[in-house]
């Protein structure tokens, strides 16, 4: 498993000094964008129509261009092909543009009549921007952070104090400006707040998303090792029973050839035990094959499918088998019944094939812990046994192929084993609850 942490550690160290940056705009931003554009232009179109009832604003050049303005700002936001090529500056050209059409409009509402009262004025144009700016500048906020909300807040304030400044005198102008510097604190205290929401935000998205790519990392290296490991089982396996078998034959077939002219008899009886073993080492193989699928646990569940190992046992061996299952085993995943159901597979096999026992014990528990299962499964015998430090032939009898499968699961395997004092198998798996 130490594999895992290097193949995922480039991952993780990118998304931790990356995500600060946004790849791209923020879901929803700019169909939120574009929605209130198209809102306040319907009542900044309903403002100039009020002002044509009062002035001939037609003759007013400013008019063509605040109207060429809006109709730019609208072709830039709904035109798919800019969004492409811009990316995330994309939003930021469509802000900016925005604070232009807004300077402009009021620009034009100054053009067309000045007020007597300026002081008057600025205080309603300031209640008014307060309300038609925020949204652009929480956007942005939440968009490019801090940085970008005080760019935003200096361009709007440059742009109000270019045309204030040219209509009013000295004081209505330092009026103007103590208003332009309350909003901006204003809305500098809530951009702050909000870019500091969007970084908890967009950390926990790149957190999320290395996590993701943890938990990739470490399923494709499980899977691997999974296969490989049962590969080498199945290596095993033909290894102990078609090539065995082959090799057996062949050595047979040339002693038949040998003795072929000189000594019939003897040539016709080992042939017969050649196409003896060959038939023996075709069954083996199949059983090998068959191994690697499980139709009986998918078919019928595991508690059946042992019951059925049982009885099959039984049936071809008289083997007396004192099995004790629990009455339901229906919460384990499927992974851990797959290997419960290959053990007993594998051990009754050998129990067959080496044994020579009379009575087998089959014993599978279940404890429920505090946040856990505990599952136990044990198989003993009273056949012949062997010694597993002498008899290095007992890693052929698919123990290792049994071992492997727990380790898998971080299970314990524990085999006890004499001559003549038969074998015991005792497998300790756990399953975290839900």
């Amino acid at each position: 498993m130490q594999l895992f942490p290097l193949l995922c550690y480039d991952d993780v160290m990118k998304s931790r000094l990356d995500y600060m940056k946004a790849e791209a705009i923020e879901p929803g931003l700019l169909r939120l964008f574009r929605t209130y554009v198209l809102v306040l232009n319907g009542f900044f179109f309903f403002n100039i129509v009020m002002m044509v009832s009062k002035n001939d604003i037609f003759l007013k050049p400013l008019f063509y261009i605040n109207a060429i303005v809006l109709l730019l700002l609208d072709i830039f936001l709904f035109y798919p092909k800019f969004q492409k090529q811009l990316g995330k500056k994309f939003l930021a050209i469509g802000i900016i543009l925005f604070l232009l059409m807004n300077a402009l409009q009021y620009w034009t509402i100054l053009q067309i009549e000045l007020p007597v009262d300026m002081f008057e004025w600025v205080r309603t144009y300031f209640s008014s921007s307060f309300v038609v700016l925020f949204v652009p500048m929480m956007i942005t906020a939440w968009q490019y952070g801090l940085p970008g909300t005080i760019v935003f807040l200096l361009i709007s304030a440059t742009l109000e104090v270019s045309i204030f400044l040219f209509y009013a005198d000295a004081t209505q102008g330092l009026y103007s400006l103590g208003l332009i510097f309350f909003r901006s604190v204003n809305f500098l205290l809530i951009g702050g707040i909000i870019s500091r929401l969007m970084r908890a935000q967009r950390k926990q998205k790149y957190d999320l998303k290395a996590a993701n790519q943890q938990l990739s990392h470490y399923a494709s290296t499980l899977e691997q090792l999974s296969i490989s490991r049962e590969r080498n089982r199945l290596a095993r396996e033909l290894h102990d029973t078609l090539a065995h078998t082959l090799s057996g034959v062949s050595v047979q077939l040339e002693a038949v050839r040998a003795l072929w002219e000189n000594s019939p008899e003897d040539a016709h009886t080992m042939l017969g035990q050649a196409l003896s073993d060959t038939r023996s080492g075709l069954t083996e193989t199949r059983r090998a094959l068959k191994d690697l699928r499980a139709e009986p646990l998918e078919d019928l569940g595991l508690l059946l499918a042992l019951n059925n190992l049982c009885s099959d046992l039984e049936t071809k061996t008289g083997i007396e088998i004192d099995y004790q299952l629990p009455e339901h085993f229906d919460s384990a995943s499927a992974v851990l019944q797959h290997c419960i159901y290959r053990t007993v597979q594998e051990a009754f096999n050998n129990i067959d094939r080496h044994a020579g026992a009379k009575k087998v014990l089959l014993h599978l528990g279940v404890e429920e812990l505090e946040k856990c299962s505990e599952i136990q499964l044990k198989i003993q015998d009273d056949g012949i046994g062997f010694d597993p430090v002498k008899d290095v032939e007992f890693e052929h009898f698919g123990l290792r192929g049994i071992r492997e499968r727990v380790d898998i699961l971080d299970g314990t395997f524990s085999l006890t084993a004499s001559p003549g004092r038969g074998t015991q198998l005792l497998i300790t798996l756990k399953e975290e609850q839900e």
